[in-house]
């Protein structure tokens, strides 16, 4: 449903915050037999944990468990561009990739 309850909803309805699907799947752990990696755009030299890409904030996209992050100090759809990234490494990662 969309968030004005007719029809199937939108991409903008499935990106809500408040849509159920959204909220359950936020709940759900990862599972221990995945390795989880997130890639996060960034915009500008500020701190990560504060920052956002233009549309999503950092605290929203990150998530807690993956095996590593990576941020790109990027803008939003930050896919096809080569930024040079800066790798955050959480839990046991045995290797970081090079800087280019």
């Amino acid at each position: 449903m969309t968030e004005g309850g007719a029809g199937l909803p939108t991409a903008v309805d499935n990106m809500s915050p408040r849509n159920p699907f959204i909220k359950t799947l936020s709940i759900i752990p990862i599972d221990p037999g995945v390795a989880a990696h997130s890639i996060i755009p960034v915009k500008g030299t500020g701190p990560v944990e504060t920052g956002d890409d233009g549309v999503v904030k950092y605290e929203s996209a990150h998530i807690d468990g993956v095996k590593s992050e990576l941020v790109v100090r990027w803008e939003h759809s930050v896919q096809g561009q080569f930024p040079r990234p800066s790798w955050r490494c959480g839990g046991s990662c045995s290797s970081t990739p090079a800087a280019k």
